[in-house]
């Protein structure tokens, strides 16, 4: 009888499969941003099902990986559903595109831990975007980007301290960045 991977077998399948450094640096593993949204949704309490499809997130959207490779190595219903609500499609050309129709996903959904799993992704990403090279992509992820997800989950979370920490994240890259600009 087959079993669903377990949650450190999951850990070693995310550190496998997603390699090289997270972009624009030489020196962090692209896989230590997995495992800080996984520490993040931990400490806000969700449950191993949410972090699990949040490690397996990254390697769909970012990655070789397909939702039929997961599976086939038995992951439950629940995850992959997880999975494919809080990932973008690749075969979408266009970035802006891709992340409508998954925030069209996530809305018509009405899935909390899906969402979970993005904000989570996001507010990671934040703790990240100063390293970005280019200023007019960082502009664009702080004035765009992170925006448009603020508005999408105020109604479901704003009374969270997972949201509150993702604001005061989000608030420190907007101060760093207004720094810059003087």
């Amino acid at each position: 009888m087959y079993s669903m991977p377990t949650f450190e077998q999951t850990e070693k399948i995310v550190m496998e499969r997603i390699t090289w450094f997270r972009k624009w640096t030489t020196d962090i593993p692209n896989y230590t941003h997995s495992f800080n949204v996984r520490d993040l949704l931990r400490s806000h309490w969700f449950d191993e099902t949410v972090q699990m499809a949040w490690l397996l997130h990254d390697i769909i959207e970012d990655w070789d990986t397909t939702l039929h490779e997961l599976q086939e190595l038995w992951y439950s219903q629940e995850v992959l559903i997880l999975v494919d609500l809080a990932t973008h499609n690749k075969e979408t050309e266009d970035k802006f595109q891709r992340r409508k129709d998954m925030m069209k996903r996530l809305e018509v959904a009405n899935n909390k831990d899906a969402r979970a799993v993005k904000l989570a992704d996001i507010c990671d990403n934040v703790t990240q975007c100063h390293l970005i090279p280019n200023p007019e992509k960082r502009k664009r992820f702080l004035y765009e980007k992170c925006p448009y997800f603020v508005k999408q989950w105020n109604k479901q979370f704003w009374w969270t301290d997972f949201y509150q920490e993702f604001l005061n994240r989000y608030l420190k890259q907007m101060f760093r960045l207004l720094e810059r600009e003087d």
